[in-house]
């Protein structure tokens, strides 16, 4: 009987080779859309320039990949179905300059060890008329034969999860893994627009998209997208070109010395006009390097951009290309490759801010095109000089972000109740019961300086010559309007060449307001009123250290608050439109709603009181207006850096075509 010591217990092992590619199956493959995604990124890194998706039970049964690009002699096409076997690295340096679309080798063989796989290939130029078929049960090779078929590659996965019934009873009904495999190969065909992409569903083709002709400049590939979005969208969104350039500088921290590194990064593709926006994500299509990815950071940028441009509760649709050096962004982070990390995310973020924001307002303000005090910025990409710019530098700032000097200024008093006459006084010089008292007026001091950032590209965008229609794109407000009256002394009635504008008589009378008064408050400090009790409030670290670096900038903007040890503060004073008895809460509001938007500015500060305050004060239904009055009000509106919509997003003027209009008639049958 052997001895207690003798007996050894072996508790790791080595995982079989099928176990461990189920497992990595697992996180590359969690659906039929995951296997069309694999094999069509293979297909695409392959050089084909026409793609076949065939399914048969929203992919559960079958899933057949069809291409023309490069193919594979036998050789190759045995060594794809190895663990980490790729034609797209070669040592590990190579991770920073990955362009390709998949890189790890992983997604064949996953594939082939949860499903009955088939790979049929013929390499492009080969001198063999005879094509590679290889096919795989379950992870085990079963037969490697010669046969007959056009150079490219077939790929069919047949009953996917068979092997794993615990994963097959997770996929949902055929509708809805079509759905899904629906929606990525429209990010895959905008992407993509020189590729053409069929799918066929059950043997019945849902649509097929012929490639475009497009070339490398930034100009055709604009056309090219427009004409895939016209392919692929049925109800058609107003949409605004955007094309921007710079060049991102980042610190890099050393031992001794600081150093930067400056990479261009080139932003472009469409976007939604004010007001235009849905409840859901589903229309933004965000491509970093012609890969689509998920980013909560772009996500926050986009809709930080329509501030004040769209209500509350809906997103922005967009389709919006990045274009960065790889070495800049990492994509391998996620198992299905669908979220990045950007090396200088607060500077990649602040860039889609700005193209989008200046693209927004060249639209908005295309009515004053011929107005010699309005002056597009020209085109310039040279980086700003500036090695301390926050939107240039990273995200962890060095120290206060508000320049120097001191500015006095007075918040407006209101009189709680107007006279209507006073209400109906619509001057742009002398808004309704808006008393500013005479101070010393500085530069704001949180204004940022001109780069090559904020003028980049926008003196290009034309919104007079698109691929749309030209009356649709055309903004309504540069056209001429002709006054008819007013319905229910609210909506104002215009006749414009192209059919009826209306617009909301309060909702417009509010967006004059509010940017006459945030224009006066960026021409000088904002009073503050010290509290009788002081409040101390303790912040978590990310908190205190913005807090900490932003301190001056928040004197400026009239909230007084001084350290009282490393994550206490003491706050002394409040602006005097705040009720002091709400004044801890609103630090704590101000500070999260800057902190996420990354910067620091007097019309972040008070901007959601003094939308509260316009509201109550701006012209309100049932409020008579004389013909010069609404007149008045229109050229205050077209006076607005987004006259489109109200500060709470809400839609200052709205369109019926004439074809509209002959529609609703009968006069066009739809």
């Amino acid at each position: 009987m052997p001895s207690l010591n003798m007996v050894v217990m072996k508790r790791i092992s080595l995982l079989p080779d099928h176990v461990a590619n189920q497992i990595a199956a697992g996180e590359v493959v969690e659906r039929p859309a995951s296997v069309v995604k694999e094999l069509v990124e293979n297909a695409i890194d392959a050089g084909a320039t026409r793609i076949t998706v065939e399914l048969d039970a929203g992919g559960r049964s079958l899933i057949r990949i069809t291409d023309d690009g490069h193919g594979m002699n036998r050789d190759d096409a045995l060594m794809s179905l190895e663990r980490h076997a790729t034609s797209k690295l070669k040592e590990a340096s190579d991770l920073t300059s990955i362009r390709s679309m998949g890189f790890r080798g992983e997604a064949l063989p996953s594939i082939a060890s949860v499903s009955r796989f088939t790979l049929t290939t013929r390499e492009q130029g080969s001198e063999s008329s005879e094509a590679t078929r290889i096919m795989v049960v379950g992870g085990k090779l079963t037969q490697v034969e010669a046969a007959a078929g056009p150079s490219g590659t077939s790929i069919e996965v047949r009953q996917l999860f068979y092997n794993l019934p615990a994963r097959r009873k997770f996929l949902k009904t055929k509708e809805t893994e079509k759905a899904h495999i629906q929606t990525y190969l429209r990010l895959a065909a905008l992407a993509h627009p020189s590729i053409g992409f069929k799918l066929v569903q059950d043997q019945r083709v849902l649509w097929q998209l012929n490639p475009l002709s497009c070339d490398e400049t930034l100009d055709s590939r604009m056309l090219a997208l427009e004409e895939r979005m016209r392919q692929l969208e049925k109800d058609s969104w107003q949409r605004l070109p955007v094309q921007f350039r710079d060049t991102i500088r980042t610190r890099i921290r050393g031992e001794d010395v600081d150093r930067y590194e400056e990479e261009p990064i080139l932003i472009w593709g469409y976007v939604g006009a004010p007001g235009v926006g849905r409840s859901n994500r589903n229309d933004q299509c965000l491509f970093i390097n012609g890969r689509p990815v998920e980013n909560k950071a772009l996500n926050f940028a986009l809709r930080e951009a329509y501030h004040t441009a769209l209500m509350k509760g809906m997103h922005p649709v967009c389709c919006l290309f990045l274009e960065i050096s790889p070495a800049f962004v990492d994509v391998n982070v996620h198992p299905a490759k669908k979220e990045v990390r950007f090396h200088n995310e607060q500077a990649v973020k602040q860039c889609v801010m700005r193209a989008i924001k200046r693209s927004l307002t060249h639209f908005a303000m295309a009515h004053r095109s011929n107005d010699p005090e309005f002056q597009p910025a020209s085109e310039d990409t040279t980086p700003s000089s500036n090695p301390a710019d926050p939107m240039h530098q990273s995200a962890l700032r060095e120290g206060p972000l508000g320049g120097s000097g001191n500015q006095i200024m007075d918040l407006p008093s209101f009189d709680p109740t107007p006279t209507l006459a006073q209400k109906n006084s619509i001057s742009t010089a002398n808004p309704p019961s808006m008393e500013w008292k005479a101070g010393t007026v500085h530069p704001a001091a949180d204004s940022t300086p001109q780069s090559g950032m904020q003028a980049a590209q926008t003196a290009s965008i034309d919104f007079s010559n698109t691929p749309q229609d030209h009356d649709r794109m055309r903004p309504i407000l540069s056209r001429q309007l002709r006054l008819i009256g007013v319905v229910s002394r609210l909506y104002v009635l215009y006749e414009s060449e192209s059919g009826l504008v209306l617009i909301d008589q309060h909702a417009a009378h509010e967006r004059v307001l509010f940017e006459q008064m945030l224009s006066r408050m960026e021409q000088g400090d904002v009073a503050s009123q010290g509290l009788l009790v002081p409040e101390t409030i303790e912040l978590q670290p990310a908190d205190a250290a913005f807090l900490t670096d932003s301190m001056a900038c928040f004197q400026k903007l009239g909230v007084g608050i001084r350290a009282f040890g490393d994550q206490t503060f003491i706050l002394e004073s409040i602006p005097p439109f705040i009720k002091t008895g709400q004044a801890r809460s609103f630090l704590l509001g101000v500070l999260d709603t800057l902190n996420r938007s990354g910067e620091v500015n007097k019309m972040r500060l008070g901007e959601e009181m003094i939308a509260k305050t316009v509201c109550r004060h701006a012209v309100k239904a049932n409020d008579s207006l004389g013909k010069e009055e609404l007149e008045k009000l229109l050229e205050d509106l077209k006076g607005c850096t987004m006259p489109y919509t109200c500060p709470h997003g809400r839609p200052t003027v709205i369109e019926m075509s004439l074809k509209e209009l002959d529609r609703r008639f009968g006069r066009i049958v739809p």
